[in-house]
Order: C-alpha cells, then sequence, then structure tokens
C-alpha cells in the first residue's frame, strides 16, 4: 500500500543530505481518506543541510511530504486540521 522507497531521482537528490531542520511552516495540499488510512499531502520549509565537495551547505527549502496514518480506533488528537 504504502511505498517506503525512494525513488532513484529522489536518492540522488538526497544522496549528500545529512540534516533537516523544521522551519516552522506547513501548507496543507490535500487530505484523503479510505477505510482505515488517513494521507495528508502538505509542502513543508525546511533548513537543509549538505556535504557538497568536503563542505557544509545549508539551504532552505520547500519539500512536499506525505505522511499516512493507518487506524484501527479513532482517537481525539486534541486538535483539528481546517483547510
Amino acid at each position: 500500500m504504502f511505498n517506503n522507497e525512494l525513488n532513484t531521482s529522489a536518492q540522488m537528490i538526497y544522496s549528500d543530505l545529512v540534516d533537516m531542520g523544521y522551519q516552522g511552516a506547513v501548507a496543507l495540499k490535500e487530505i484523503e481518506t479510505t477505510e482505515d488510512v488517513v494521507k495528508l499531502n502538505m509542502s513543508v520549509l525546511l533548513c537543509n543541510t549538505y556535504f557538497v565537495n568536503n563542505k557544509m551547505k545549508v539551504k532552505r527549502e520547500k519539500i512536499m511530504l506525505q505522511v499516512a496514518k493507518k487506524f484501527q480506533h479513532l482517537t481525539m488528537p486534541g486538535f483539528q486540521l481546517r483547510k
């Protein structure tokens, strides 16, 4: 159901990545639900550190992120996601 493997192009892009720092910005793009799975597609602002040519380089980047949760019993999280 979920593909945990990075494709070849993603492996090349992130092969030099050594650290990812969350910068506090999230934009929810899509919510998808099936019988027992909820998926959130969002863009996240990160401060990424790369090791390139024997040097550390820091870049602020916006990446697309998908998180999914398979649930059996619904629990109240104490907050709401609104679009």
